[in-house]
């Protein structure tokens, strides 16, 4: 007897966690690919490549995070002059309706910039606070 109700409880133990997994259904993941391009002002390199983020989107936020860079360092604007520096970054992106980016360059281990991106977008659309800066280490 005691065998059975051990096994009714871890019936309805089952029963219950499998209704709160259920729950989490409303979680998407995304993987895409985006570029990455500019000067970087700390190095003085022209950036050019791909950058593979997930983004992970629930019913009250958005998580970006990076997956996988190809970045590298260029010495002319056009590209076409490799420096030789390869670039790693990391960086987390949270929110929905108000965004925080922040985000670091590592160059042979060695961080090189910290970036900071953040906006507010109202109801209707329009962006309220924005700004984006990057720190030279």
């Amino acid at each position: 007897m005691k065998t059975l109700k051990f096994f009714l409880v871890l019936c309805f133990i089952a029963a219950f966690s499998a209704s709160t997994v259920k729950a989490q259904n409303n979680v998407k993941k995304v993987e895409r690919i985006t570029t990455v391009s500019g000067q970087l002002t700390c190095t003085g390199d022209y950036l050019w490549g791909y950058v593979i983020v997930e983004d992970i989107f629930s019913p009250h936020n958005w998580v970006t995070l990076v997956k996988k860079v190809e970045v590298k360092g260029y010495l002319d604007e056009g590209c076409t002059e490799p420096s030789g520096n390869v670039y790693e970054i990391s960086q987390v992106m949270t929110g929905l309706d108000f965004l925080e980016n922040t985000g670091k360059f590592t160059l042979n281990g060695k961080t090189i910039a910290v970036f900071h991106q953040w906006f507010h977008v109202t109801t209707d659309g329009t962006v309220v606070n924005e700004g984006f800066r990057i720190d030279c280490k």
